[in-house]
């Protein structure tokens, strides 16, 4: 088992220390634990840096593609790397409240602009 702490439950000590399993602890959270590493390993403008790297990578694979000389499997690759660095950024800035929060916000909003604009193609 990786040495990874859990982060949340009154277990922390017993993680830490690999006697208690992390697949039976309901607080354990990898996506969160992974984030938490990096930033704390490498420090938070390191992974901001990581990021813009990360997204211009993207970028890059979106433009290939679209001139039939990537795969959707590059762009899957990319896309996770920039889903990593969106997790780190949201564990630095103590924000995943408020993403979620905006992120449900701004899905509602695009639902209702699609509806509306169906309602006028009939």
């Amino acid at each position: 088992m990786p040495n990874s702490i859990c982060t949340t439950c009154s277990r922390a000590a017993l993680c830490a220390d690999r006697s208690y399993s992390m697949a039976k602890c309901s607080n354990y959270d990898p996506i969160f634990n992974a984030a938490k590493a990096a930033v704390n390993t490498y420090g938070r403008e390191a992974q901001r840096l990581v990021l813009f790297g990360e997204i211009g990578e993207l970028m890059t694979a979106i433009a290939d593609h679209q001139r039939g000389r990537d795969t959707k499997d590059h762009i899957a690759e990319e896309i996770a790397d920039v889903l990593v660095c969106f997790d780190e950024l949201i564990y630095a800035l103590d924000c995943k409240d408020a993403v979620e929060r905006w992120r449900d916000y701004k899905l509602r909003r695009l639902a209702t602009r699609i509806a509306l604009e169906e309602g006028d193609e009939k």
